[in-house]
């Protein structure tokens, strides 16, 4: 599919790994394939608990003595897809397409995010006519959950203190620092009572956001599907008596959710009455925000009648608890308004047995930012009796004021595109703010190609700026004397 594009040995390791299922959580396979192509090649390879891979090779010709470089990128992605699409992204491969400009996947992610930077690694490794320094390359498992790689990694294992992190989404662009993150797991009780006779069941269906990367679309006006769906069920609610019985929504803390359903209980006398506070609710939403989200659809459905639903008491209180979430852009840079400084996201939505499960994603490019959210989140939680969980937590990465490799990166960016790069900071979560502690005093950047709408089946990477890149990332290699 990929085999007319170049270059070639890029697009080629990268339609590979594609066919790879490798969702986080789920890398084993994909650490196997890197550890078997060091070995082919006759490169050591260290696989360690965790499922990080560590490629060392040795410098070319007149690099032999030179200080080693770490390149690195993460082997998992973000595994969603449409919902018409029937694939199991734990077991089948993605299905990739190119009209010669783009390459996507259909139906779902394409993991670009971060492919890409395995197949400019393996590419790089597997030439003989690369000039380049000693390279240890660093694939780390699970950064989309987590960074559980990162955090997990042996420092010890390096001796480069040179880092270039392939995981930035905009060519001409160095990211220099970026935000903190910490992920809080919410718990609701959910009481439940017997649908007795009289009743009736009535849906209502969310499809079709945009959704989008919780970090770098957090200031697009993509609106979450969990609170849209609140706002109509409230709206319900204040028009007839109504039990939640079942609400679904987002299964990641890193995606902004596109979708989400929900299935409410009211007595048969009352069907008409709901239905049409229903529609007049999607009405309403479509006169706000329809020009936000084009493709958006809301509709109704007949399910089933349950045997049981939530309390009206319940009902109320999970209705209130995602309508009035914190959730969304928290502050700004003060430098910069448009650079989002603090933010969180309600991405991940269950209903269990016993309890409503909610999954956010608070981020921040400041200790304190974070704290004051976690600190409101949390007490928000409490007030209406939920537990709340904090997990996954990584530093930011602070920018270095004197800085060697990005002098270097800012030289060979002039030298190649004839002008200045863009310095920049990003809201999200890069692995460098948990390397800077792992490997002591490493000088780090980020770049990368230009990707579109990553965390989404929308995704798409260009291929002109793959092309662009790689040859950048080769000129910087080039100057690593």
């Amino acid at each position: 599919m990929l085999e007319n594009l170049k270059p070639e040995k890029v697009f080629r390791y990268f339609e590979e790994i594609s066919a790879i299922p490798h969702g986080s959580g789920n890398v084993g396979a994909i650490a196997d394939y890197c550890v078997k192509f060091a070995e082919s090649r006759g490169l050591e390879a260290i696989r360690d608990d965790h499922d990080n891979v560590i490629i060392y090779a040795d410098g070319t010709e007149g690099y032999e003595n030179s200080e080693p470089v770490i390149l690195q990128g993460h082997l998992d992605m973000v595994c969603e897809k449409r919902d018409s699409c029937p694939k199991n992204m734990e077991t089948d491969p993605i299905t990739l397409n190119t009209d010669g400009e783009w390459v996507w996947a259909e139906d779902t992610t394409l993991g670009g995010d971060d492919g890409i930077a395995i197949a400019y690694i393996l590419a790089i490794l597997d030439s003989d006519n690369i000039p380049h320094p000693p390279i240890e390359a660093l694939l780390t498992c699970d950064e989309e959950t987590g960074m559980y790689g990162a955090e997990g990694l042996d420092g010890a294992l390096f001796e480069g203190k040179r880092l270039i992190n392939i995981d930035s989404e905009e060519e001409g662009f160095i990211t220099v620092s970026c935000a903190g993150g910490v992920r809080v797991a919410c718990e609701y009780p959910l009481e439940f009572t017997e649908v007795a006779g009289g009743f009736t069941a009535v849906g209502v269906s969310i499809s079709g956001f945009t959704g989008g990367h919780s970090g770098v679309d957090i200031n697009k006006n993509r609106l979450n599907a969990h609170i849209t769906l609140a706002s109509i069920l409230n709206s319900v609610s204040s028009e007839v008596e109504i039990f939640i019985s079942d609400i679904k929504g987002g299964s990641k803390t890193n995606v902004i959710p596109n979708s989400a359903s929900a299935i409410i209980i009211t007595e048969v006398e009352n069907r008409y009455t709901a239905v049409d506070a229903i529609n007049k609710a999607i009405e309403l939403w479509n006169g706000e925000y329809s020009a936000f989200e084009p493709d958006a659809k809301i509709t109704v459905f007949y399910p089933d009648i349950p045997k049981k639903c939530l309390t009206r008491a319940c009902t109320d209180k999970i209705i209130f608890a995602l309508l009035q979430s914190p959730n969304g852009i928290c502050s700004v840079m003060k430098n910069d308004p448009e650079m989002v400084k603090t933010s969180l996201n309600m991405g991940e939505l269950t209903f269990g047995n016993n309890s409503l499960e909610l999954g956010y994603l608070i981020r921040s490019n400041s200790l304190s930012g974070k704290k004051l959210i976690v600190e409101k989140l949390c007490s928000f939680i409490a007030f209406l009796g939920g537990k709340a969980t904090l997990d996954s937590e990584y530093p930011s990465w602070e920018y270095r004021e004197d800085s060697p490799l990005r002098d270097i990166m800012v030289e060979a960016f002039k030298e190649m595109y004839g002008k200045e790069p863009v310095i920049t900071s990003i809201h999200a979560g890069l692995e460098c703010g948990l390397l800077s502690e792992k490997i002591e005093n490493a000088d780090m950047v980020s770049i990368g190609p230009d990707l579109e709408n990553v965390h989404t089946p929308d995704e798409r990477m260009n291929v002109a700026s793959v092309e662009r890149t790689f040859n950048y990332l080769l000129s910087v290699l080039k100057k690593l004397v």
